[in-house]
């Protein structure tokens, strides 16, 4: 078949054509540019094909691709990414056109192109080579003078056996991008597009965005001389199919294109990506999607000062009440409810984000003034406060929000955020169900705060936190009887800190029973294995602290049941010690747990003894085993001349003892202590004198030696 043959009327090689050139006006540039090829790139990029200098051109402002013996123009570029500016053809504002001669193309103000033909020197017009795509041939070519339909199949050709059962569709194209061979794909998806192949123009077959990007890795393929591929997705018989297409490099005159079918694989990584970025209960954006868009936001800031945006962060009230009264199912339910809700009240073009927990934060786009966020702060409150019915239980939802606004540039997302959080504390602190909008002044007041408290939760994440144990030691004979454990921190940057740098806030803001919750789980744990080591001779007790939020906790006692199952350890090893004030602040509530920690075989020491509470009257109503006397009592028997501190102590171990209580002086740390305490016939003591708070593994040796010297000789 000559050049110019048809098939089913359809020229197989283009007609004869002018010579075309673009006639460029580029600010005060003007050149005119030869065309030749089937496909160009325009832009301001270096490697555009036709590139252009105003600062209104985008980097890959447009597209020029040859097809159906015209040149066709598209906007953006072949990821399918729009210009900033546009496009303009004859004055209209386009996407994609076919080109006449004539057209003029603008792209900015001051950059536009006309589409020129001009004669060959003989005088008469040529036809525009095209450009070589890529040079390769996977089959004969085809002798066109005989084709017949059944001839362009290459499963009905040269490769019978070996496409009949190929998934992916093949194709062999000619230089101008007409199908000259393909075969059946297998591929169902697939299979739809080879029907329609026949002897047509790729550009017949497919939609425009995959022409270009197969023109563009095409080109590259032809100037690199090696094979390319890309990614695109095609509609066929209503089905959105995803594709990885594939263009080989064999020397020769011919493009083969594979297409495979790879919608299960993307589908699978969308889905991983959802889950990557969603909160799993909610489905809502979290955390990391959250960083991503307000980085967006931060970075648009930068570049354009007349936009502003907001950060709304929401810390539910109460909702850890509600999840430990009415059970984590519930809450999670809860929580679900919650995000509905603040979703619903807002617009399409707004994030919300489920932090963790029950900490939610929003992006407001695109707002001007900080009373708009503010209103939208009111909304929300006002949609929570709505009553929520949970299994069978109404529930009055309320909510502190934090609100920072982009006011100041700001130079990293985590400024602005923790600029909402500040200010969200800001609001927990006036009460429930307020917004507080950040300002500066907060910033010194509360900065210190709001840095502890997330570092806290850092470390419980990562269990920075380690036990070290002080010994307790039998005063009349010397002989260790108790280790108290207590909790360190094991900072990241400022090294091992004692309880007094931290728990205080951690009590104040709930994070005690976490860090509790942990102390008991690694003492118990820990008394099991020595109990396993040194059996049968190790009776030493161990101690641990139990925070005021952690002895009203109602999972308290479940816990440690929980513990003793799991560690199989002998509950008369183990003691709690509670503080006095703890003890005397609800006394229905801690006889009622008291009682209960009886009933385990666990027993208890009131610590902190004599420090402002008048709990003398009811150390005979409280089943406790041991009172631990304040070191400020210890200390002052070296300061006080009218030895009111020692009688005090006398007074209070000679009440003990009267009813059947033991008693621990704390804070010992002489030998003149020692004598004093010995005198007044206390029972143990504890100190520096005796020694300092030791990790774990130095418990070992400690015990190997006091079992050692009180082994009987032989």
């Amino acid at each position: 078949m000559s050049p110019t043959s048809n098939y089913d009327g359809y020229p197989l090689q283009p007609r004869p054509q002018p010579s075309l050139t673009l006639l460029i006006w580029d600010g005060k540039r003007r050149q005119t540019f030869p065309l030749t090829g089937n496909f160009y790139t325009i832009g301001r990029d270096i490697e555009a094909d036709i590139r252009l200098f105003s600062k209104g051109v985008s980097r890959y402002h447009a597209s020029l691709i040859w097809l159906n013996r015209q040149y066709y123009i598209v906007d953006g570029d072949a990821d399918g990414h729009a210009s900033t500016n546009g496009l303009l053809v004859n004055g209209q504002a386009v996407k994609e056109s076919y080109l006449e001669l004539g057209d003029i193309i603008s792209f900015c103000q001051d950059t536009y192109a006309k589409l020129m033909s001009e004669p060959t020197a003989s005088g008469h017009h040529q036809t525009p080579e095209p450009q070589v795509l890529i040079e390769s041939s996977l089959a004969n070519p085809i002798d066109q003078s005989t084709a017949t339909p059944e001839t362009y199949s290459l499963s009905e050709t040269h490769h019978s056996d070996l496409f009949q059962i190929f998934p992916d569709l093949v194709l062999k194209l000619d230089l101008n991008g007409h199908i000259l061979a393909f075969n059946r794909a297998t591929d169902p998806a697939l299979a739809v597009i080879s029907y329609n192949c026949l002897g047509q123009s790729i550009s017949e077959c497919f939609p425009i965005n995959f022409v270009i990007k197969l023109f563009k890795y095409g080109q590259l393929a032809s100037r690199s001389q090696k094979d390319q591929s890309f990614e695109s997705s095609l509609y066929t018989d209503e089905q959105l199919v995803h594709c990885e297409v594939r263009l080989l490099i064999i020397p020769g005159s011919h493009l083969i294109v594979i297409i495979r079918n790879i919608t299960e694989r993307k589908l699978l990584e969308q889905k991983l990506l959802q889950e990557a970025a969603h909160d799993s209960l909610t489905g809502l954006p979290n955390r990391s999607l959250f960083i991503k868009k307000v980085t967006q936001s931060v970075n648009l800031k930068r570049t354009r000062p007349s936009y502003h945006f907001a950060i709304l962060f929401i810390d539910l009230d109460r909702f850890k009440v509600i999840n430990d009264s009415l059970g984590h199912l519930t809450g999670d339910q809860f929580l679900i409810e919650i995000s509905i809700r603040l979703k619903s009240d807002l617009r399409p073009q707004d994030t919300i984000a489920r932090l963790g927990g029950d900490e939610f934060a929003i992006l407001l786009h695109d707002i001007q003034t900080v009373e708009m966020a503010v209103e939208v702060a009111e909304r929300l409150q006002k949609e929570l406060a709505k009553p929520l019915w949970l299994d069978s239980h109404e529930i009055f939802p309320s909510a502190s929000i934090g609100i920072a606004f982009s006011e100041v540039v700001y130079e990293s997302v985590e400024e602005i955020i923790r600029d909402a959080d500040i200010a969200m504390y800001q609001a927990k602190a006036a009460g429930r169900s307020r917004y507080a909008v950040f300002d500066h002044t907060l910033d010194t007041r509360s900065l210190s705060f709001l840095q502890l408290d997330s570092s806290l939760k850092r470390a419980i994440e990562r269990q920075e936190f380690v036990l070290y144990y002080q010994p307790i030691f039998e005063l009349q004979t010397q002989r260790i009887i108790g280790l108290e454990a207590l909790v360190r921190w094991q900072h990241p940057e400022e090294g091992l800190l004692k309880p007094e740098h931290f728990l205080q806030q951690a009590e104040e803001t709930g994070l005690m029973v976490a860090i509790g919750q942990w102390a008991l789980q690694e003492s118990c744990s820990q008394l099991g294995k020595w109990e396993t080591l040194f059996s049968p001779d190790f009776n030493i007790i161990i101690s641990v602290n139990v925070s005021k939020r952690q002895f009203s906790d109602p999972a308290l006692i479940d816990s440690l049941k929980a513990l003793i199952e799991t560690h199989k350890f002998n509950t008369s090893n183990f003691k709690l010690e509670i503080a006095e004030g703890t003890l005397m602040g609800n006394v229905a509530l801690s006889k009622t747990v008291l009682d209960q920690l009886n009933d385990l075989g666990i027993k208890v020491l009131v610590d902190d003894f004599g420090t402002g509470y008048s709990s003398l009257s009811h150390l005979d109503d409280f089943p406790i085993d041991a009172l631990k006397i304040d070191q400020s009592f210890i200390q002052s028997m070296d300061k006080d001349s009218t030895n009111t501190g020692f009688t005090i102590i006398q007074s209070i171990i000679g009440l003990a003892h009267n009813l059947g209580v033991e008693v621990i002086a704390e804070g010992i740390e002489c030998a003149r202590h020692v004598a004093w305490l010995k005198t007044l016939h206390c029972d143990y003591g504890q100190g520096f004198y005796f020694g300092e708070p030791i990790p774990a593994e130095q418990v070992i040796p400690l015990v190997e030696a006091e079992l050692a010297a009180w082994q009987p000789r032989p």
